[in-house]
């Protein structure tokens, strides 16, 4: 009986491991005193003007008067800010405001935290990706609806009502954009490169490697859509991983690995150390981290199984973190992997629809869904349970036993809370 080779590991001695690590670390100490060296420039007055974009606002009430507050991005950083004036819709619009810095520290700046300022003025134009979120809500007439869309194609904040919503339901992983959405379009452009490239490599350049052509162009797209959003962290380190996938197999290289998932994020912490305060950045490591421990383990399943089991077991298996993330747990999460499974097929129907100009035949379907009257219960969970069952995820890398015990904690905390 013939053995089946297995590829080759990507660190496949100590040395090869201790060298890459000097060599995220030198790159970690560039990038801090970079960011650093932007932090005194920014300190070297007690006030400071800039032009940032305006990425999302919302409306409050402070000591009983109205107060706007914007969440800014600038130069690949995002931070918050308040302003009393009386404002319209700023969200895609340039605006000019005057920082105060004086209480600013370091590690506040690179976890974007609230700085003090002054609004002085605002670029009529909106920027092009917001133009776009414009156009996209004219075509539905619920806005929750329209919201959900922005948040799909462009990256639009979720609005605190439909997150709350999504949350309820246990899909609000499926609103913000990530690998999830990054490898449907990859399959999307997989095939669009197969139906006109194909011809093409076969009559001009057979002698190419047509699997190398394909990916790079894919990349290539990929990179351009996530540089137009303005490089999300889910997005970035989606693509960073289907990079270094793409490097390994075509070197015949293991890609499915922990070392790969370990890689992209010493690259990402690396070029960008501000991604350690991000949740959302965390959370997606850890649905990839899931996804890798069921596929490593089960990969002997048949596809079907496989598929039904992967949307079942990374709901379990993230669902503590998410109940200790928003304290609440609602019934209807029970539907997540099914939801979930279902958006295999929504997620490129609603681009095809829209491209023909038919976006809103789903609006009613989405119109119920998102206005369901949903149930909640509160639930804290012991910080000792979260310490054992983070340990057990990690344990679950290597042994399958811890697998199958974390998948019965969980269900058994649904089954306590819920039931």
């Amino acid at each position: 009986m013939q053995d089946t080779l297995t590829p080759p590991r990507l660190f496949t001695s100590r040395k090869d491991f201790l060298a890459a690590l000097a060599l995220f670390t030198l790159v970690l100490l560039v990038s801090l005193s970079f960011k650093y060296s932007d932090f005194l420039q920014l300190k070297r007055f007690t006030w400071h003007t800039i032009e940032a974009l305006v990425i999302d606002q919302k409306s409050t009430l402070k000591e009983g008067k109205p107060q706007h507050q914007l969440r800014l991005e600038y130069e690949g950083r995002t931070f918050f800010t308040t302003s009393r004036k009386k404002l319209r819709d700023l969200r895609g619009h340039v605006v000019t405001l005057t920082l105060y810095t004086a209480p600013l520290s370091f590690i506040d700046f690179l976890q974007g935290s609230y700085v003090s300022s002054a609004l002085k003025g605002v670029y009529a134009p909106l920027v092009s990706r917001y133009a776009h979120i414009t156009h996209l809500h004219k075509a539905h007439q619920d806005p929750l609806v329209a919201n959900l869309y922005g948040a799909l194609y462009f990256v639009e904040p979720v609005h605190m009502k439909l997150r709350t919503q999504l949350s309820l339901l246990g899909v609000n992983h499926l609103a913000a954009l990530s690998g999830f959405h990054l490898g449907f379009l990859a399959l999307l452009l997989t095939m669009i490169a197969k139906l006109f490239y194909a011809p093409v490599h076969t009559r001009f350049v057979p002698y190419r490697s047509f699997s190398r052509d394909v990916m790079v162009f894919i990349l290539l797209v990929l990179f351009a859509y996530v540089a137009y959003l303005g490089f999300p962290p889910a997005l970035l380190r989606a693509f960073v991983m289907m990079s270094i996938g793409f490097y390994l197999y075509d070197r015949g290289l293991k890609m499915l690995s922990f070392q790969t998932l370990g890689v992209a994020i010493a690259c990402l912490i690396a070029l960008m150390p501000q991604l350690v305060f991000m949740i959302g950045f965390w959370l997606s490591v850890g649905g990839v981290w899931m996804l890798f421990i069921l596929l490593i383990h089960f990969e002997h399943l048949s596809k079907t199984a496989l598929f039904l089991g992967i949307n079942v077991g990374v709901y379990l298996l993230m669902a503590p973190y998410i109940a200790a993330l928003f304290g609440q747990l609602s019934p209807a999460q029970l539907a997540s992997p099914l939801l979930s499974m279902l958006f295999v097929l929504f997620y490129p129907i609603s681009i095809v629809l829209h491209l023909l100009g038919w976006g809103w035949a789903l609006d009613g379907i989405l119109v119920d869904l998102l206005t369901l009257k949903l149930s909640t219960v509160r639930f804290e969970i012991p910080q000792g349970f979260l310490l054992i069952y983070s340990l057990l995820i990690l344990g679950a890398a290597r042994y399958k036993s811890a697998l199958v015990v974390a998948l019965l904690f969980s269900f058994l905390m649904l089954v306590l809370v819920l039931l």
